[in-house]
């Protein structure tokens, strides 16, 4: 057997080795992008959990605050008109809009996470496992056929013309 013959029998290996490798890194690249995805997914979901429990709080501290000031308006005798009613109204006012602020902040947090778990979703539909082994093999097999016909067809031979001044023949299929 010529070493034309073995180095072509070498290429047509690595090439099938080439595309196994190129189909199980696709697979793998779509199974982390899933992952990702729903990972992301969850977060969105735990992101609004914590802006409802934020908001939740401030309610409660806002109201907390005002029944203290209507408690102590009264302990002094005072009639929960005028300015003591303007201070706890700001109070409700002031803890109803730092509830809103947290779910806005909460809201906007979510959008986020589910926008890269969108991304994350059509990173892994774009992954094609048998793609990416069958672009390989085309690939190869293109390399394999050109040397194969840059030695004559028939594993080479050892007329003068494939053969260099040193009686070695002159292709290097390990390039």
């Amino acid at each position: 057997m010529s070493f034309v013959l073995v180095g072509l029998a070498l290429s047509a290996v690595s090439v099938a080795v080439a595309a196994r490798g190129a189909y199980v890194q696709s697979k793998t690249n779509k199974a982390i992008a899933e992952l990702n995805a729903a990972g992301a997914e969850d977060q969105a979901k735990q992101i609004k959990a914590s802006g409802d429990r934020a908001a939740a709080d401030a309610i409660r501290r806002a109201r907390s605050i005002a029944a203290s000031q209507r408690a102590a308006f009264a302990a002094r005798g005072l009639d929960l008109s005028g300015t003591a009613q303007d201070i706890v109204d700001q109070t409700e006012f002031f803890g109803a809009l730092d509830a809103e602020t947290a779910r806005e902040s909460a809201a906007h947090g979510a959008r986020g996470a589910r926008l890269r778990g969108a991304g994350a979703t059509l990173a892994a539909n774009a992954e094609n496992p048998w793609q990416a082994a069958g672009t390989t093999l085309l690939s190869g097999a293109s390399t394999v056929a050109s040397r194969w016909y840059a030695g004559g067809g028939s594993g080479g031979s050892s007329s003068p013309s494939n053969t260099n001044t040193a009686g070695r023949e002159k292709y290097n299929f390990f390039e």
